[in-house]
């Protein structure tokens, strides 16, 4: 697989199983960060009708947490970044 969902940094020689569970657990960082900072952005102005996300079960936030260390590790946008707060 020549391109993924994230910077691959120092992680080479990948099965291509590895590579689809790291991909998959971006892609879950991904969704839950995008849906939450639309919901932070509703209650922020004055729409608190939305919830921020809930996990399904532990092996989705297992997933979540994989994908946000993936992308600390691996990219230098993400060096510093703190997920989305509830407020």
């Amino acid at each position: 697989m020549s391109s993924t969902c994230f910077p691959l940094g120092q992680m080479k020689g990948l099965t291509y199983s590895q590579l689809l569970k790291y991909s998959n657990a971006v892609s879950v960082f991904k969704r839950v960060e995008a849906y939450n900072t639309n919901v932070s952005s509703l209650h922020l102005s004055g729409d608190t009708t939305q919830s921020y996300y809930e996990f399904v079960n532990s092996d989705e936030k297992s997933q979540y947490t994989l994908g946000l260390f993936l992308l600390v590790q691996n990219d230098l946008n993400y060096a510093n970044y703190v997920p989305v707060q509830k407020i």
